[in-house]
């Protein structure tokens, strides 16, 4: 039941920096691309990272935030974006953020 509240948290959260990241298009092109590309691999990361050292596995954590990423998109503006990376790039820091929080829970069991 924690692990479906944390990953539920993290919904929550991912969705919101999602949604106001694809609603910076409206702002301009440079502030939707900080957001894109800069602000929302670097949430998903440290997300993936708080639930994983709360004890969510790690292989399950880092999933949520480059799929929430392309969903608000596709929900703002009813069609997909035309580059893939931005969420490639989520995808990969929220990986790199379950590892590292697998090895500080790991880390801080052996002590």
């Amino acid at each position: 039941m924690k692990t479906i509240k944390l990953l539920l948290a993290q919904l929550a959260i991912t969705a919101a920096a999602s949604y106001l990241g694809a609603m910076a298009l409206y702002l301009g092109a440079a502030a939707y691309g900080a957001c894109q590309w800069v602000l929302l691999p670097i949430i998903g990361a440290a997300v993936s990272y708080g639930i994983t050292v709360r004890g969510v596995n790690n292989y399950l954590a880092w999933i949520v935030p480059p799929v929430t990423g392309a969903a608000a998109h596709y929900l703002v503006f009813f069609y997909m974006p035309p580059s893939a990376g931005p969420f490639m790039v989520c995808a990969l820091l929220s990986i790199v953020g379950a590892a590292a929080g697998d090895v500080v829970k790991k880390n801080s069991k052996s002590k």
